[in-house]
């Protein structure tokens, strides 16, 4: 995993991204933000085996080819399992952390060791600490805000952690000012506390999606004699 090169941000009650929460609102997630890494264009394969996540739209059809069921929105972005990689510490150092890596050469037991190794880590590129930092690649990640006087790190991510146990979080890169922009990073969201616009976003970009490859499977039938002109809007 590579340190965020931009400020990861909390994520409240209508995905306001508010750096001084909490102010007020729910906690919904983190964005663990943008570090140059290739998993922004290539993807999030690995956390996705690893947490038994689809992440890719699919669609069904009967035997007549008239579609069954569209798998998309939430449902693909949805774990369906927790990785014995995945461990919360509430408190190591003034620090809360969320962690999930298989490449941390210890055993998970020793909890001080794990907080050292990944603040060394992150300490690799001098930057200055802040209260949320993260982490992360393509196949792990890592969360650390600090507590403070409110122990606002083990309320934040023991809320997240739990959420995790209840396979009631969504992974997926998206933008940071719109899930859809090209500059992607990293969220970590909790499902019940999604939007319903958020969602509703989501299905209807993965239902477009699948509708351009109907279309241009379409055309390659037309084009190869195998099918019929394909029809459009106007037609």
């Amino acid at each position: 995993m590579r340190r965020s090169f931009t400020a990861p941000r909390y994520l409240t009650t209508g995905i306001v991204e508010d750096p001084d929460f909490p102010s007020s609102g729910q906690i919904i997630g983190i964005n663990l933000a943008w570090n140059f890494c290739a998993e922004e264009e290539s993807g999030i394969e690995g956390l996705q085996r690893a947490f038994g996540i689809s992440g890719k739209p699919e669609r069904t059809r009967d035997a007549d080819g008239a579609i069954v069921e569209d798998l998309v929105g939430a449902d693909i972005r949805t774990v369906t399992r927790v990785p014995a990689e995945l461990k919360f510490f509430e408190n190591l150092g003034g620090y809360a952390y969320l962690l999930c890596s298989g490449h941390f050469e210890f055993n998970w037991s020793e909890k001080d060791a794990t907080a050292k190794h990944f603040n060394r880590m992150m300490d690799l590129y001098g930057c200055a600490a802040h209260e949320l930092e993260a982490a992360w690649s393509g196949s792990d990640f890592g969360v650390r805000i600090k507590n403070g006087a409110l122990k606002l790190g083990a309320t934040v991510l023991g809320q997240i952690y739990e959420a995790f146990q209840e396979k009631d979080v969504m992974i997926f890169l998206a933008g940071n000012d719109n899930l859809f922009n090209s500059r992607r990073e990293l969220y970590l969201t909790i499902r019940s506390r999604m939007p319903e616009d958020t969602l509703k976003q989501m299905k209807e970009a993965d239902e477009d999606y699948l509708n351009r490859i109907d279309t241009i499977e379409h055309l390659l039938e037309w084009v190869e004699g195998k099918g019929p002109i394909p029809k459009t809007k106007a037609s």
